[in-house]
């Protein structure tokens, strides 16, 4: 801390602290409180010091990410680290990683690399004290959703990048109006909907895309912009592509109940595809994805049944006995979902 002005000194230092703690990922950190905590300090210290220097923000976001999942395990991907968690919130490491991403412009190499550990400290940290919500927000004079979206925007070809800053949307995001607001305001449905396109085959990335789309479509302004960019295709292009990811398709099924209902005309709901119609009556033909998704997917096409339009395309697919028991089975979990379960078959025999 007593050469902050010698850049050389502080990279090779972090540099020397990142190999001994990524050495003791694997390692029990039981009594290195007081190592791990005057880490921390210096990290941060170094990073303020020179914020507009990529290289230390760049290893000192290295640093704290590799802190933050430091684990108590020997195999396995690291875990968040929640003790250390906590000391990265109290020691200031959320402005600091907020301001790094806000601050820096380098090499392509270097902004990719702060931005993927960036990101991921703030994902961990939300994670393990949903507290450091307003933290996040108001760091760097309330620029961290700013900068999460100016990452994933920026980065768009990076499927880590993608995954992390879905959740961290959807999180910060979760009833929460005014950060609805405040992500649609700096083009964060169009990073979601981008997220999805760019990176169809990665389940993470579709299952946490899907769960921010469902909190921001909790404001009708939102929603109306989600849909109006394709995130409904987008919602049925993901059950398509993984159909046995049940937590995938959970999330994106929630997302549809919102998004494709219109709550003042339930006779004009979104027109939906004749792919997306095929993808919900083939979960709820599937007999391992479990009751609770068969309840979700006729939710949605009990929606989608009151316009004539997608009332058509089912009615199309036409009935089965494999359709009617899922249907049944549906229909007796709840007199709500018998009273679903009713539109639907209705549709299914051309509305008779």
């Amino acid at each position: 801390k007593s050469t902050q002005s010698n850049i050389l000194v502080q990279l090779q230092s972090l540099n020397h602290l990142i190999s001994i703690y990524s050495f003791a990922t694997a390692c029990d950190l039981t009594g290195m409180e007081d190592q791990l905590t005057s880490t921390i300090d210096c990290t941060v210290s170094c990073m303020a010091a020179h914020p507009h220097d990529a290289d230390i923000c760049m290893l000192g976001c290295q640093m704290l990410r590799i802190i933050s999942t430091s684990g108590l395990v020997t195999q396995g991907p690291p875990v968040v680290n929640t003790e250390a968690c906590g000391l990265l919130i109290l020691l200031d490491a959320v402005e600091a990683v907020v301001t790094a991403l806000t601050s820096v412009t380098g090499k392509q190499s270097t902004s990719f690399q702060l931005t993927s550990d960036a990101l991921r400290v703030l994902k961990n940290i939300l994670r393990s004290h949903r507290t450091a919500k307003d933290k996040i927000i108001n760091a760097a004079n309330f620029s961290g959703m700013e900068r999460i979206v100016g990452g994933m925007l920026e980065h768009s070809g990076s499927a880590s990048i993608q995954e992390d800053g879905c959740i961290l949307i959807w999180s910060l995001c979760f009833n929460d109006s005014s950060n609805q607001i405040c992500v649609d305001r700096c083009n964060g449905i169009m990073a979601i909907i981008l997220a999805m396109m760019g990176h169809s085959d990665v389940a993470a990335v579709q299952e946490n895309a899907c769960g921010a789309l469902h909190t921001m479509s909790f404001n009708q302004s939102i929603k109306t912009t989600i849909v109006d960019n394709g995130g409904v295709q987008c919602c049925v292009q993901a059950m398509q592509n993984h159909p046995t990811k049940r937590v995938l398709l959970e999330r994106a099924c929630t997302a549809l109940i919102s998004l494709v209902m219109n709550t003042n005309q339930p006779e004009n709901p979104v027109v939906m595809s004749r792919e997306g119609i095929n993808a919900l009556v083939n979960i709820l033909l599937s007999n391992t994805l479990g009751a609770k998704l068969h309840i979700y997917a006729a939710h949605v096409l009990s929606i989608l049944v009151q316009g004539t339009a997608n009332a058509l395309l089912l009615c199309d697919v036409g009935m089965s006995n494999e359709l009617m028991n899922a249907l049944n089975s549906v229909a007796q979990s709840s007199k709500e979902n018998s009273e679903r379960v009713r539109l639907i078959i209705m549709a299914l025999s051309g509305g008779q």
